[in-house]
């Protein structure tokens, strides 16, 4: 939804073309902002009639009497929201979390009449629950998040995609630059995930079956946590050889020279080999079933805002982007990094960013959710893209 932008003036002049075009060209630029008193002679008192013009042809009429002519001028105001609505993510999940923020620091969603606060959780699991119990109306989260939900009996989908690609590379400690270059050299070695059953546990099975080696007897894998220090603890010190790491962990290592990524699969080509698809809908937008059915119209407003900061993202420099973002206060808290850093993410990050918002059957059949299905099928039930998805506001990709 676009507010209509425009300026009509129309006038009828009493007591001389001077007179009304001097009030006119105040008016025009912007200066009257009380009383103008005409030059004299006087002339009998006019009324200026201001018409406030806002969507859904809403109007609102302000009378002000000055002396001179009648004069009515349109002019545009910020509309006043119809929704305020609460949106949850994840501290340094940038893959869900840059959109949202591009969104609000260009007003996006001001256009869309949504007052919006963003509110971020330790992790995708607790803005899961968020959504279910109702504290956040939306989640800027891993499409994951849509399956598991699904898995437990609760109605959450995916209404737009924010990010494409899978992120979840192997980061080999830097000493072995010799020695790891490709998959079949993980033999023997020791490999860091968060926690038994994640998906960074799910995605290190799948690399080492690539391979052809048994992931149980081939390789050790270890839990490490989540904590960017204690991973970088354990591979400086060899407690593990290899890190199944996603975008933040990927750059870090990287700039602190700890690690290096053994796939590069946020390179198209990289992803397509290693995964299979050029889209996995790693993350995404999601709401309840309910809030889908009961205001459709609240939906089509976040998705519309969302797929606008998508765009610009697209056509615009990671340098860009990231001003945009540090330019506003509430946004650079939120994304929680200096410039330097936030543009190196971007760039790291950048061929991965949903074009426009729009999900794919193959991206969640190919998703992470899928990967879980594999590894743990007693546990995770399959569900199909309709299932899991409401594709109805941002369309299917072709």
């Amino acid at each position: 939804m676009t507010m209509r932008r425009s300026k009509a003036i129309s006038s009828s002049v009493a007591g001389g073309a001077v007179v009304a075009a001097l009030v006119i060209g105040l008016l025009i630029g912007g200066l009257v902002l009380g009383p103008v008193v005409a030059p004299a002679p006087a002339v009998p008192a006019r009324t200026i009639t201001q018409t406030i013009t806002q969507i859904v042809a809403t109007t609102v009429t302000q009378a002000v009497t000055i002396p001179g002519p009648t004069v009515t001028v349109t002019k545009e105001l910020l509309p006043t929201p119809l929704y305020k609505v609460k949106i949850g993510s994840i501290a340094a999940y940038f893959e869900a979390l840059v959109p949202v923020l591009v969104a609000l620091s260009l007003g996006y969603f001001e256009e869309e009449r949504l007052a919006v606060d963003v509110i971020l959780f330790p992790g995708g699991a607790e803005v899961r629950k968020a959504v279910v119990a109702g504290e956040v109306d939306f989640g800027a989260q891993g499409s994951v998040h849509a399956g598991i939900a699904q898995n437990a009996g609760v109605d959450l989908k995916a209404v737009l995609t924010t990010f494409e690609f899978s992120t979840i590379d192997l980061l080999v400690r830097k000493e072995l630059k010799d020695k790891v270059k490709t998959l079949s050299d993980l033999k023997g070695k020791i490999i860091g995930v968060t926690r038994f059953g994640s998906l960074t546990w799910a995605m290190a099975i799948k690399y080492v079956a690539m391979a052809g080696l048994d992931p149980k007897k081939d390789v050790t894998i270890v839990e490490v946590g989540s904590d960017l220090a204690a991973i970088a603890a354990a591979l400086k010190t060899g407690k593990i050889d290899v890190f199944t790491g996603w975008t933040i962990v990927t750059y870090t290592m990287m700039k602190e020279d700890i690690a290096y990524p053994l796939l590069n699969i946020l390179d198209p080509q990289q992803h397509e080999k290693y995964i299979g698809s050029t889209s996995t809908m790693e993350a995404v937008i999601t709401a309840m079933g309910k809030t889908i059915k009961e205001k459709p119209d609240l939906v089509i407003r976040v998705v519309s805002a969302i797929k606008k900061a998508l765009i610009y993202m697209n056509t615009h420099t990671p340098e860009e982007v990231a001003d945009v973002i540090l330019r506003n206060r509430k946004t650079a808290e939120l994304a929680g990094l200096p410039r330097d850093d936030l543009v190196g993410m971007l760039k790291l990050m950048r061929e991965g960013f949903s074009k426009d918002g729009s999900l794919s059957k193959s991206g969640w059949e190919f998703g992470a959710y899928n990967e879980l299905v594999k590894a743990l099928p007693a546990e995770f039930k399959p569900f199909s893209f309709e299932q899991a998805i409401e594709p109805t506001f941002a369309g299917i990709k072709s």
